[in-house]
């Protein structure tokens, strides 16, 4: 039987107006009448992804910023944080690195390092992912004085040069490239796969009590912890090869296509 469902949100859940399909709040209180919980796990903010949900929130569980933040509704049940040092020694370095703009994701806020010439650009972005943004001037200042969870790239030009000069960073992190445009940087002992395994253990679910959906490389531990593993039909080829099935795409709002006809209209199923 299933108990929980987890889904990515950009690629999968989301379509590219960033909207959930129609049907989303109707199928989650269908589930949770059912007593399967609902989840989300994102790259995204807790405050971010939550405001998707503002009637269910506090009966989901949130798995945040790639795994480094995780709650079941308003109570938080997991953090993993990054060394201060290692902070600021990974920020100096992408501050080498042309064409792109830097993103601290803490426990309260986002702060993303920017010139002022650069404020409205990157304000047009950065309101599209995180709900408590900061625009600064200096990030240092903030990974001393604040809980670090992640940090993030945005790559102006695409991943591909940026990641090869971050190669370094495999050593001692997990280096994931969450989208074509985005890398993100966390502790070994995150992500969401983790985080994942973190969520079974204290509720007692087995990996095939679990039906899981996702589309970028980010997504790919989290969906070898499910038993029921979905690539969404747009996902990158790796992840396609990842999951045990696949969805119809997230223009096509796969994800509740997906949970209705197997869940809903076919109970018996699981």
């Amino acid at each position: 039987m299933i108990k929980l469902i987890l889904t990515d949100m950009d690629g999968t859940l989301l379509n590219s107006e960033h909207q959930v399909p129609l049907q989303t709040m109707e199928t989650i209180r269908q589930l949770h009448g059912k007593g399967i919980r609902f989840g989300v796990a994102s790259g995204r903010e807790y405050a971010n992804i939550r405001a998707y949900f503002p009637e269910l929130a506090d009966e989901m569980i949130f798995i945040a910023d790639n795994g480094t933040l995780v709650y079941d509704g308003q109570e938080e049940i997991y953090v993993d944080c990054m060394d201060t040092e290692a902070v600021i020694q990974i920020i100096q370095a992408i501050r080498m690195i042309p064409d792109t703009w830097l993103v601290l994701c803490g426990k309260e806020m986002t702060y993303i390092e920017c010139r002022a010439e650069e404020r409205q650009a990157i304000a047009e972005i950065a309101y599209n992912f995180y709900k408590n943004v900061e625009l600064v001037e200096d990030a240092v200042i903030y990974a001393k004085q604040k809980q670090i969870l992640e940090l993030s790239v945005f790559c102006i030009n695409g991943t591909g040069q940026v990641e090869a000069q971050l190669q370094w960073l495999k050593d001692d992190f997990q280096l994931y490239v969450s989208s074509s445009n985005w890398i993100d940087i966390l502790n070994k002992s995150a992500g969401k796969g983790n985080a994942l395994k973190k969520v079974q253990a204290r509720y007692g679910w087995k990996p095939e009590e679990c039906m899981v959906f996702g589309d970028y490389l980010n997504d790919k531990e989290m969906l070898q912890n499910a038993g029921e593993s979905y690539a969404m039909a747009n996902a990158h080829p790796e992840i396609l090869k990842t999951a045990k099935y696949q969805a119809p795409s997230n223009e096509e709002g796969g994800v509740i296509k997906v949970i209705r006809q197997q869940l809903l209209e076919h109970p018996n199923k699981y």
